[in-house]
Formats: C-alpha cells, structure tokens, sequence
C-alpha cells in the first residue's frame, strides 16, 4: 500500500492510496482513493472554474465593444465559456 502527499478533493484529508487507473482518450490516468471517506478521485481536475476577475473582464471587455470570440482567445477560454457568462450576467 503506498501512501500519497495529496488531498482528498472531499473530505481535504491526506490518507490516499492508488487504486487503479481510469480509461480516459488520452490514455490512461492514475485513479485515488482517500482512506478517510473512501472517495475515489483521479487528482487532475478536468473543469475549473473563472475566478471572479476573469468573469468581471469578461464583461468589462464585452461592454467595450469586444468581439466574443476575440474575448475567448486573449482569456484562453472557450467561446461557449465567453457566451455562458455574458448569458448568465444579463438576466
């Protein structure tokens, strides 16, 4: 059993251990389990979230006549990430 320096994503704990590997197109990633809740986890998150400075230049840059897709490539988000948060601060 080896023991790994890494938090459980829910319980924060730092019990993990191996436990396999997860099919991904990629390849191949290493699979987790915390030994506190048992949790299992692949320690590479795939989404992240926008800070809420990215978000508030997202709008900033939109209301200075900025094209959405040009939002998209100077951020290095996607264009549906740009389209979702521009919906989401008009309602």
């Amino acid at each position: 059993m080896l023991i790994m320096f890494m938090k459980c994503n829910k319980c924060e704990s730092t019990y993990i251990v191996k436990s396999g590997f997860k099919k991904v197109a990629e390849g191949k990633i290493q699979r987790y389990r915390c030994q506190a809740c048992k949790h299992y986890f692949t320690g590479v998150e795939k989404y992240h979230r926008l800070n809420e400075d990215t978000k508030e230049l997202i709008e900033r840059m939109y209301d200075e006549k900025g094209e959405q897709r040009k939002i998209a490539r100077v951020l290095k988000v996607t264009l549906a990430t740009v389209q979702y948060h521009l919906k989401k601060s008009s309602t």
